[in-house]
């Protein structure tokens, strides 16, 4: 892993990530409950039709994506899709395993003045029948 990747964090003046329990990256176990989660739906409002195109970043670490007009509804709130990250390999891991890619969809919803965040993330895979532009996208990262 690179010397700033997420294991590095703790010696990168954000001491929690060495000392905390509920910080970024996470290991999804296996022996987690099923849950009833809504559908997963973005809206984009009609006035965002001839918006720019979001811009794209590299950080060296992760692609970013940003300039979205897209918000997605939870919980009474109404979060806007604020950046897409990409990571290679994929920042959190499933029963310690990586993935080839994680997409994070970070959203937020002002409340009483303060952003609130919501972040979805996808994970992909790569095989020989992969997308031809997530296989691109991965090697490219």
């Amino acid at each position: 892993s690179a010397a700033g990747g997420p294991e590095h964090w703790g010696s990168l003046g954000y001491p929690t990530c060495s000392t905390g329990l509920r910080q970024s990256p996470i290991n999804v176990e296996f022996n987690v409950k099923p849950a009833d989660l809504p559908t997963l739906a973005w809206q984009i409002p009609a006035a965002a039709a001839g918006a720019a195109a979001p811009g794209v970043s590299f950080d060296g670490r992760s692609v970013r994506v940003e300039g979205y007009k897209a918000v997605f509804a939870y919980d009474g709130l109404s979060y806007e899709l604020r950046e897409t990250v990409v990571h290679t390999p994929s920042e959190h891991t499933f029963g310690g395993q990586h993935f080839a890619m994680e997409l994070q969809f970070v959203h937020a919803a002002q409340v009483q003045g303060e952003d609130k965040f919501l972040v979805v993330s996808a994970f992909a895979r790569t095989h020989a029948e992969s997308n031809a532009v997530l296989a691109r996208l991965a090697k490219a990262v």
